[in-house]
């Protein structure tokens, strides 16, 4: 396989740099790495792109996106929305299974939608989730009853989402890992154990793992109960937590590793190589006040968020193509990023 240089681009705010080349070992296997360990495999507490990352690899929600960031069916092969923007109605394709051939549905579904919102304190996306579902808000502040709460189960096939308002992005949050499926008699038969390792997880996306492990990276093989084994070309992944920078660049060069995140210095050293491209992701990433601390008051966060030069920081001392956004965040100023 030809051998060639890549940068990755992280719109918005972050931007790491990388480049691929040829199969390490296996030309039918692709080794990769994360430069961070992993907080959790636990899916309902996992809030990082690291974990996001891996999740896409051996599980899938109700859609996915395309190259060009649009959704296409997934585990749902259609869905429907209501005139007035409040009522997706999804439909699972024919013959969902999970890993251990126990059939995948729509209750699946039903119980991680209620499982995410059920406590804001320890699901890392509850937040962003509740608010938007009918009655998801005062059922995460313990005011209801799950039964109150805008999504069901129809029947096995027939997944139902009530939103308190138009959401038009509803459907891109459906692709995101902390709301695909989730079995309910095997995550309580696991207790405390879910997700502590690759034995205790159900699987249903493209590949399965063999082992996982936080602080060293997962191992994957392909899943042959994926409704689109068919066409999943490769026969495992590896990725391998390597945290520090250098021994990356040299797990590259010794072809143990697939691709690697550039350093500034290794950017400028490699850019002019004729295989080096960018690509872009779409993430950002923000420093978060402790709203607890009276000495950060409202004038202390304005003055240390007013204080760093964002273009000066992405341009001249991280050198990989960030992009800087305005020292006031609004959905609009995320947009023209």
């Amino acid at each position: 396989m030809k051998k060639s240089f890549v940068a990755l681009l992280m719109a918005l705010v972050l931007v790491l740099s990388m480049m691929p080349t040829a199969f390490a070992d296996d030309a039918n296997v692709l080794h990769m790495y994360t430069d961070r360990v992993y907080r959790t495999f636990n899916q309902l507490v996992a809030s990082d792109g690291n974990y996001f990352d891996l999740a896409g690899s051996f599980s899938e929600g109700l859609i996915r996106l395309d190259e060009n960031n649009n959704p296409q069916p997934a585990l749902a092969e259609s869905w429907t929305v209501s005139d007035d923007g409040l009522t997706y109605t999804f439909i699972l394709r024919d013959g969902l299974v999970w890993s251990d051939g126990t059939p995948l549905t729509a209750y699946d579904f039903e119980f991680d939608f209620i499982s995410e919102i059920a406590d804001g304190d320890t699901n890392g996306y509850a937040d962003v989730i509740a608010p938007i579902i009918k009655n998801g808000y005062a059922f995460m502040e313990g005011e209801i009853d799950s039964s109150e709460v805008g999504v069901k189960a129809v029947d096995e096939k027939t997944f139902v989402v009530e939103l308190e308002a138009p959401t038009p992005y509803f459907v891109r949050l459906c692709g995101l890992a902390c709301l695909f499926p989730l079995n309910e008699a095997f995550y309580t038969a696991c207790g405390d154990d879910y997700a502590v390792d690759a034995e205790h997880i159900l699987y249903c996306g493209p590949f399965m793992a063999t082992s996982l492990d936080v602080g060293v990276g997962a191992t994957m093989v392909k899943n042959p109960t994926y409704w689109d084994a068919d066409n999943v070309k490769l026969d495992g992944v590896e990725i391998k937590v390597i945290t520090d920078a250098s021994a990356a660049l040299n797990a590259y060069e010794a072809g143990e590793i697939d691709r690697v995140n550039l350093s500034s210095i290794d950017v400028m050293i490699y850019s002019s190589d004729p295989t080096f491209a960018t690509w872009s992701d779409f993430r950002n990433y923000y420093l978060q006040f402790d709203y607890t601390n009276e000495r950060l008051n409202t004038k202390m966060r304005q003055a240390l968020s007013l204080a760093i030069d964002r273009k000066t920081l992405v341009n001249d001392v991280l050198m990989t193509g960030r992009w800087a956004c305005p020292w006031r965040l609004s959905w609009s100023a995320l947009w023209s990023c």
